[in-house]
């Protein structure tokens, strides 16, 4: 059980990568404060993959990055179904995986519910805003703003969203 738990996470460590923006349209922070909704990419590891994310910057400089649990799920449910991703990430077959589960006495729901057990689902930020510059937890984030859509990398991975 604890081997089927630790490969879930491995999994789910990309998940925790997220949150913030330098850009072209003029973004103010009365701007950023606020809801706003989209996905993140994290192409490195999961390819075309995407979560469904919230974030809300909050005038106290700090912001809260909910992932969507459904969105999440269809993420793993896709990875499991991924022989190569399986083979190059877990150094496993998916027959390997299923008996791996199997000697676990879990079926793949139940992975998936344990793995979303042990994530942040919800997770807490601080960010600054400063010079068109934004920080989170002290670390840059480039962004762009167009259109109304605000797009920021952050650790490499790349975050659209869209105002709620």
């Amino acid at each position: 059980m604890r081997k089927v738990v630790s490969v879930f996470l491995v999994l789910l460590l990309s998940l925790g990568i997220f949150a913030a923006c330098g850009g072209s349209e003029a973004l103010t922070k009365e701007t950023l404060v606020g809801t706003w909704e989209g996905d993140c990419s994290m192409q490195e590891v999961f390819g075309d993959l995407k979560v469904d994310i919230e974030i809300e910057f909050k005038d106290d400089d700090t912001l809260t990055l909910t992932m969507d649990t459904d969105s999440v799920k269809e993420v793993l449910e896709s990875l499991y179904n991924d022989e190569k991703f399986l083979q190059e990430n877990l150094n496993m077959t998916k027959e390997q995986f299923d008996a791996m589960l199997s000697e676990s006495n879990l079926t793949m729901d139940q992975m998936v519910q344990t793995a979303l057990a042990a994530i942040d689902i919800v997770t807490e930020y601080d960010y600054s805003f400063e010079g068109g510059k934004l920080s989170i937890d002290d670390e840059n984030a480039p962004y762009t703003y167009e259109n109304g859509t605000l797009t920021i990398t952050y650790q490499g991975e790349e975050m659209k969203l869209t105002r709620k």
